[in-house]
């Protein structure tokens, strides 16, 4: 039997879109912790910014591992982790930070609703409810959801992109995309964060 599966194409196409990494399936602890060290020696940007791109990748990565509705169980471990897919694009700007999992109706409509409400905040009230959620946090066994948002585009500067793709009546497909331009600048944050978020 002929197998038409061409890895070529799919390397060619990582190139043209400026992929730097690239991992799909279940992120476990050990494989998480693999492609972070990974990250340290691909991206060769200010210490600024790969400290930003490593903690939103971070991020992106426990969201799938605690909240994709595709789980795997591993037997090792005796628990279930989360499948998806997240990447990192080196563009000439920017760097691009995506991530994408099965997520059931009721969690699409809470991320719907959150991350709209996130994306609508200003810089000054981003800061007030990124402090009253981590407050509220101390209560919770599972944070990731309610602060992880919020840190990311606090530590971007730029608002969460979201894509939902239905699946089924009881599924949908999450993607989440997070930009780093390569000229932020600390000093100058105030005057740049015209940004409406």
């Amino acid at each position: 039997m002929h197998d038409d599966f061409q890895i070529t194409k799919y390397y060619n196409e990582f190139n043209k879109n400026g992929i730097t990494a690239i991992f799909q399936g279940a992120l476990s602890q050990s494989v998480l912790s693999e492609i972070a060290e990974n990250l340290k020696e691909k991206i060769s940007d200010r210490e600024t910014i790969k400290s930003k791109i490593f903690a939103i990748f971070i991020e992106l990565a426990q969201n799938i591992y605690h909240h994709s509705a595709d789980k795997k169980h591993f037997h090792t471990t005796n628990s279930d982790i989360g499948v998806g897919i997240v990447s990192i694009r080196d563009l000439p700007d920017s760097y691009s930070l995506s991530a994408g999992n099965m997520v059931k109706k009721h969690q699409r409509d809470a991320l719907e609703e959150r991350c709209d409400y996130i994306n609508g905040l200003d810089k000054e009230h981003l800061t007030e409810y990124y402090r009253q959620e981590r407050k509220n946090a101390k209560g919770r066994t599972n944070t990731g959801a309610h602060v992880g948002l919020i840190d990311m585009v606090r530590r971007s500067g730029n608002p969460l992109e979201i894509r939902f793709e239905t699946i089924s009546e009881k599924l949908s497909f999450f993607s989440i995309t997070v930009t780093v331009h390569k000229d932020w600048q600390p000093i100058n944050a105030e005057k740049k964060n015209n940004v409406k978020l």
